[in-house]
């Protein structure tokens, strides 16, 4: 129906990747921000979701009209286990890739609905709203069955008008990291670099892996730790304006910061949620990813562990 005009290859030539943004790097990005979404609803109970706060209104909190027009205001507390899980139904078909130009607004919404109603919930919630509804004008657009199929190989108008989207995205994704580093310096304890020596001993977010309180209690290491945390996401704010070299750095970088976080600070949804922004901010769309030789290549070295676990036991029995 959209074919090609001269202006749409003009705009590809200046901008290569604003005519092809409809492959599997827009579609795992996709996927990995309603995956962290579906981690928080699939391996937390109704009942922790939506425990009633001190302080806070009874849960689901359907405290002003736009809320209570959500998915588990609408349901209601008598329909909340009902309504948790239709939400994963959502998140797992947005995660499988199907029909994104139908599912992007309901992953939105799901999104959104988490975010204005769940009592407990973190950054990656909020950030996960945002960036799902950012994406549905782009979704809209997008008429593949699945994301994962490959694009068109001429420039098209869908793409070219997506393309402003995932760019405001992107934005928005630099002003996070922004925000994260510079806000961060308004508190004494980041400017002196003892921050993470106090978080390591919360309840909530404490770091917990062996010998983490020895290592925790030398000052350099302390020191390098919570100031090379503002550096790293000082770093991925100027994401926008990196050379393709050195977003393929920053990305490599994004991934190791957010995957300390997982592992140290147990924020896992909020990790694969960020995984997913990083993607949008520095992947360029026409750019694929290998997923087939990826997973191949996964698939091939569990073969290999397993052969070798079993002639171990067959050469000790």
């Amino acid at each position: 129906m959209f074919g090609t005009c001269r202006p749409l290859k003009a705009l590809s030539a200046k901008v290569p990747d604003s005519s092809h943004v409809f492959t599997n790097v827009y579609g795992l990005a996709r996927s990995l921000i309603a995956f962290g979404s579906l981690t928080t609803l699939a391996f937390s109970s109704t009942e922790v979701l939506f425990s009633p706060l001190a302080g806070v209104p009874e849960a689901p909190q359907c405290t002003s009209p736009a809320v209570s027009l959500g998915l588990f205001c609408v349901m209601g507390e008598r329909w909340l286990h009902e309504a948790r899980l239709l939400g994963i139904l959502v998140l797992l078909m947005t995660v499988a890739g199907w029909k994104p130009r139908f599912l992007g607004v309901l992953h939105a919404y799901v999104s959104l609905s988490m975010y204005m109603s769940l009592s407990v919930k973190d950054g990656g919630d909020q950030i996960a709203s945002m960036l799902s509804l950012m994406l549905v004008p782009a979704t809209l657009l997008d008429s593949r069955d699945w994301h994962w199929s490959a694009p068109p190989q001429a420039a098209t108008l869908p793409a070219a008008l997506a393309y402003p989207w995932l760019l405001i995205c992107r934005i928005q994704v630099s002003f996070l990291y922004w925000h994260a580093s510079v806000g961060k310096l308004r508190e004494t304890t980041w400017r002196n670099g003892t921050a993470l020596y106090y978080i390591s001993k919360s309840n909530m977010f404490g770091f917990a892996f062996p010998g983490s309180d020895w290592l925790l209690g030398i000052a350099v290491v302390v020191l390098s730790m919570t100031w090379g945390l503002l550096i790293a996401e000082a770093l991925l704010s100027m994401g926008l304006l990196a050379s393709a070299d050195a977003k393929k750095g920053l990305l490599i970088l994004g991934c190791l910061l957010h995957l300390g976080i997982a592992l140290f600070m147990s924020l896992p949804s909020f990790s694969i949620v960020m995984f997913g922004a990083l993607l949008l901010y520095l992947r360029p769309f026409d750019q694929e990813l290998p997923l087939r030789k990826m997973l191949s290549s996964m698939r091939d070295i569990v073969l290999r562990l397993r052969t070798t676990s079993l002639h171990h036991s067959i050469d000790n029995s």
